[in-house]
């Protein structure tokens, strides 16, 4: 039982870097972070938008084909097909 401290203890042993603390941002920094993160988020609301518009096509599309394949019965798809060709 003894070991394991022993081990424990020396886990922790050896050459270790300081923790630096922190710098404060001057106040161009801190305006250019602040504008990035405005942007981000107008960013972001365009996509948002994007996605919304992209799924609402796609259902669109989804409700065409499924129509084309439940609403006409064969028989009018092939006399259509039939005086095309």
């Amino acid at each position: 039982m003894q070991r394991d401290t022993v081990l424990a203890e020396r886990a922790n042993a050896g050459v270790t870097k300081k923790k630096s603390k922190q710098k404060s941002k001057s106040r161009a920094q801190r305006l250019r972070q602040e504008k990035g993160l405005e942007r981000a988020e107008i960013v972001m609301d365009q996509l948002e938008k994007k996605v919304a518009s992209s799924v609402k096509r796609a259902k669109n599309i989804k409700a065409r084909r499924v129509c084309l394949n439940s609403c006409f019965p064969v028989q009018i798809l092939t006399d259509y097909l039939g005086r095309l060709g």
